[in-house]
């Protein structure tokens, strides 16, 4: 889980034995996945400020190849950035949350894609 915010939630849930295993790093550091052989799990929360051409080519081509699942979250569904495109462009699936003061994005996709507008589909 790499994290651009600490939250005071991670200290909890590491002391707590019952919980499964997560490892906490601040910061893009995609090293992490090299780490573990197994099947992972790697969430980017928070770090869009930190885009960079290492965590594109990881959608590219290294997440796959790595046995890696990536969530990449973010407040912006477009984002006038050259690695942001490719990150989105590379992404296998869009999790949309309804987002009452920003309701453009939302009904761009539903048209373009589906041909009706988010109010269909809310």
């Amino acid at each position: 889980y790499l994290y651009g915010a600490y939250q005071p939630e991670f200290d909890a849930w590491e002391k707590d034995e019952t919980n499964p295993k997560i490892t906490f790093i601040e910061g893009l550091d995609l090293s992490v996945v090299d780490r573990y052989k197994e099947p992972k799990l790697l969430i980017c929360d928070d770090l869009i400020l930190q885009l960079n051409r290492t965590l594109a080519q990881h959608f590219i081509a290294g997440s796959s190849h790595k046995n890696t699942t990536t969530i990449f979250i973010s407040h912006s569904l477009f984002l006038n950035n050259e690695l942001y495109r490719l990150i989105s462009n590379n992404s296998q699936y869009l999790i949309l949350f309804k987002n009452k003061r920003k309701l453009f994005p939302g009904s761009y996709i539903s048209k373009t894609n589906f041909g009706y507008t988010t109010r269909a589909i809310a």
